[in-house]
């Protein structure tokens, strides 16, 4: 139990929580699922 303490308290913190939340953000938008939505023309929201 302690490593998983010790993991939550390493990643769960306000830093931490600010840089993975602008990490997985940058995936999303820049590189990732819906970029490639978007550069395909697959995009059916509106």
């Amino acid at each position: 139990m302690d490593k998983i303490k010790d993991f939550q308290e390493l990643t769960l913190n306000e830093k931490s929580i600010d840089l993975l939340s602008k990490a997985i953000t940058e995936y999303a938008f820049r590189s990732g699922p819906i970029e490639d939505m978007h550069a395909n023309n697959q995009c059916k929201l509106t």
